[in-house]
């Protein structure tokens, strides 16, 4: 035999109906011996699979329980949306409201103890510096500048009651 068996003919080697010339031409040709062997362990682990237990089928749930769960989930999300924003209003309204006598109050506090002379010698300043400026009239204006009458530019700029 110069030919290599066919897949027909391995499969009937394998059941055993096979002729003493092909049995021979199995051993003696590796192809075929290859071929042989895989188709000889394909068939064990069909075998293994048909003699086992059938494989598990997962359930599946019907349509109107998917609807309610997720009906349910829903449900749930408005819930604590609506409780969320309940606690928020809640929280917002509770709020300490500041009133002008609230904060009046406070600035007299502030100004108590940031004002406070701890001893009266702080309190002394140079009155000649006041003095000086009150002798000096009326800081000049922009219409003072812009006439040539004076020459104090900064109190021009900083004074604008005649612009």
């Amino acid at each position: 035999m110069n030919r290599c068996l066919t897949d027909q003919l391995l499969l009937q080697l394998h059941a055993g109906e096979a002729t003493a010339e092909q049995r021979f031409h199995v051993r003696i040709c590796a192809d075929c011996a290859e071929r042989y062997e895989e188709l000889a362990g394909d068939l064990a682990t069909i075998t293994r699979t048909l003699a086992g237990p059938p494989p598990r089928v997962l359930r599946t749930l019907p349509l109107w329980r998917h609807r309610a769960v997720l009906g349910t989930l829903a449900c749930a999300a408005s819930a604590l949306c609506a409780t969320m924003m309940v606690w928020r209003l809640n929280a917002v309204s509770h709020r300490t409201t500041v009133s002008p006598s609230t904060v009046a109050a406070f600035a007299d506090d502030v100004s108590a103890a940031v004002f406070t002379p701890t001893d009266t010698a702080a309190l002394t300043f140079d009155t000649s510096v006041l003095a000086a400026a009150l002798d000096g009239g009326r800081p000049c204006t922009g219409a003072g500048v812009l006439s040539g009458d004076c020459t104090d530019e900064v109190s021009a700029l900083a004074a604008d009651d005649e612009f």
